[in-house]
């Protein structure tokens, strides 16, 4: 389940060339979509545009699964990146190596803290 990206991004291009870059540096399951889903289980690679549309009226499930692309100097969507928990963002025109670092690290992250079980809670196997 954590080995899933979606990529919602509005430049369809750029989301296609993002999963390319990512399908060579990693195998996982990526899957470029038009819509976003906010309740996705894998990590969302999402721009600001996308995480202001309707999908994302209720919020997103996991703001910590999600990277968001953002253009500098966009303060509006930096600020409801912030809003939504977020934790990380990078640049479109960031090197497309720090973009799949942030990635691979929202995985990384998504994985330790799937397996985690609850406070007080145990793992069943």
């Amino acid at each position: 389940m954590m080995n899933r990206i979606q990529v919602a991004l509005v430049d369809r291009r750029e989301a296609e060339d993002l999963r390319r870059v990512l399908l060579n540096t990693c195998s996982l399951n990526i899957e470029v979509v038009d819509q976003p889903d906010p309740a996705y289980e894998g990590v969302l690679v999402v721009d600001c545009a996308g995480l202001a549309s309707a999908a994302f009226a209720c919020g997103l499930a996991h703001p910590d699964r999600a990277v968001v692309l953002a253009d500098r100097g966009d303060e509006a969507g930096l600020s409801r990146a912030w809003n939504a928990g977020v934790k990380t963002v990078v640049f479109h025109d960031d090197p497309t190596s720090t973009i799949v670092l942030a990635v691979m690290a929202a995985q990384l992250h998504a994985r330790t803290h799937f397996d985690k079980p609850a406070r007080g809670g145990h793992l069943v196997s």
